[in-house]
């Protein structure tokens, strides 16, 4: 073999190792992310506990920055058994009274009442919670449905 051709088949074989290598980096690359996705998935209560606890913040043009921690499992709870005897206006506030207090600890919960309407839409957007219920088209309290 003379040394061009040589040379040919070197860079040949060396081409075929990088595409080899590239190739077996991309199914190890595509398998973690896969593994990545199902753990991601996973159902995980310490990580959801320590959500739970961070703060979270929304931006809205008008109100600002509104601080905030989602609701609790402990949170609708006590919502429920303090609430029992009231109205779902009076329960949808406490319950906003609870997300909010650990961020505005001068809050009051009948201070919750002189909000701005436009909280309760804000955190249907965000809060599943919310979302499940209903929407007014003036932006005021959701009401009750009839049965």
């Amino acid at each position: 073999m003379d040394p061009e051709e040589e040379k040919r088949h070197l860079v040949a074989r060396q081409q075929e190792t990088e595409a080899r290598i590239i190739s077996e980096y991309t199914a190890l690359e595509e398998r973690h992310e896969a593994d990545h996705a199902a753990a991601a998935k996973r159902f995980d209560p310490l990580r959801l506990i320590a959500k739970a606890r961070e703060i979270q913040r929304i931006e809205d043009p008008e109100l600002g920055t509104i601080e905030y921690t989602e609701p609790t499992l402990d949170d609708l709870l006590e919502t429920s058994v303090k609430t029992k005897d009231m109205s779902n206006e009076e329960k949808t506030k406490y319950l906003i009274w609870r997300m909010l207090c650990k961020t505005y600890p001068d809050l009051k919960v009948e201070d919750v009442g002189l909000l701005p309407p436009k909280l309760i839409t804000i955190f249907s957007d965000k809060i599943p919670f919310f979302s499940t219920m209903k929407k007014s088209s003036n932006g005021s309290p959701p009401m009750r449905t009839p049965r």
